[in-house]
């Protein structure tokens, strides 16, 4: 079960190929960040400003697979910086961003009218705009706006694309000087994530997989997962993952919010609470936080549910925390679509949306009529 001629044969466009490579894109995109903008050029502009600029909130523009990894560098830098870092995902942006915003637009098409949309937006704000994109029509507006843009490679699905969208932010946000140096702390991250694949990885025979064996246990339930707030992220990239790689819904829950209403949910019929099963993601709890999982998976999780597994993360800084947990996630994900017997590649219904959309609406011509008709 689970071998790796079988997940090959589903998996059409190798899916488990780019989850192994999360480490290498992570190399890939540091390297390139560094060397793609000037960004000691834009620094002395930050500095030449009447006041120096400095953000009073950095905004990250995106959708799906891209806009995760605002939520990730949200989560990373919270007690790090003076200033927000919020995630946007919609057409409009809030009344709050103006001249003294760091914006960051993503988008790994190039071509996801949200995203499109907000960069308009930002634009006419005045803000500090920087894009990441693979290609689409948001490389030809930062050109056309001469905008810094940071180019990722082509070839994979935007959710594979994590290691180069995040990295990018985090460089980025490095190198204009707003914060201290993080360059220890990924190459811990590459490190361990080296590690971590080959014990996991499609190679490794289902009895010492555990990313493999999660996954059994998750066929015909609904994954729940929790974790300690300050990794909500890596929450919602699971429940991405279930969702469009494994094909099955998922929800997600952070302590210690769910100890103030959710808890009761589970006060519902066994017929129905037996369909769930809960992934608590482990890291480095709070003793309160501690306190309050293992009183919850004690006192009702293990009695309700159909099973609570913990997952362990690894590595000694957060960032390693983070993505150790990211790829164990996308991994799990992964070989719960082979047991599915679902490719994890297709997204048949976001293509099907997408498709109607242009053809009811063609956002995405429509901004780029509003943004640069004025010049012709």
């Amino acid at each position: 079960m689970l071998e790796k001629e079988e997940i090959l044969k589903i998996d059409k466009l190798n899916i488990s190929k780019d989850i192994y490579k999360l480490p290498d894109t992570i190399i890939q995109a540091r390297n390139n960040c560094k060397s793609s903008i000037d960004y000691e050029s834009i620094k002395k502009i930050m500095e030449s400003r009447e006041t120096q600029f400095f953000p009073k909130v950095c905004v990250i523009c995106g959708m799906g697979g891209s806009a995760i990894s605002g939520d990730i560098l949200s989560d990373y830098l919270k007690y790090s910086v003076e200033f927000p870092i919020i995630t946007v995902r919609n057409y409009k942006l809030p009344k709050f961003v103006d001249k003294n915003s760091l914006v960051f637009v993503i988008s790994y098409s190039g071509n996801t009218e949200e995203t499109l949309s907000a960069f308009k937006e930002a634009l006419e704000r005045g803000g500090l705009i920087f894009a990441v994109s693979s290609n689409g029509k948001l490389k030809e507006f930062c050109k056309k706006a001469q905008v810094p843009f940071i180019s990722i490679p082509t070839g994979v699905t935007p959710r594979s694309a994590i290691g180069y969208l995040f990295t990018s932010l985090l460089v980025s946000v490095q190198e204009l000087g707003l914060i201290e140096s993080v360059d220890e702390q990924i190459s811990e991250m590459i490190e361990v994530l080296k590690v971590l694949r080959d014990e996991i990885s499609i190679k490794v025979a289902l009895e010492d997989n555990i990313a493999k064996q999660i996954a059994l246990k998750c066929v015909n339930n609904i994954p729940v997962i929790y974790s300690d707030t300050d990794y909500e992220s890596i929450t919602t990239r699971f429940k991405t993952q279930f969702n469009e790689n494994s094909k099955i819904p998922c929800k997600t829950g952070v302590f210690s919010e769910i100890n103030h209403n959710e808890i009761v949910g589970w006060e519902c019929s066994m017929e129905m609470s037996k369909k769930f099963i809960s992934l608590l993601l482990r890291t480095d709890e709070s003793e309160p936080i501690k306190t309050r999982i293992e009183l919850t998976k004690s006192i009702l999780l293990k009695e309700k549910l159909s099973d609570v597994i913990e997952i362990y993360a690894r590595g000694e800084s957060k960032l390693c925390k983070i993505f150790s947990l990211i790829i164990i996630g996308d991994f799990i994900s992964l070989y719960l679509a082979i047991l599915n017997s679902r490719d994890p590649s297709a997204t048949e219904s976001i293509d099907k949306l997408k498709k109607a959309m242009k053809e009811q609406l063609d956002t995405v011509q429509a901004i780029e009529n509003e943004l640069f008709s004025k010049e012709e």
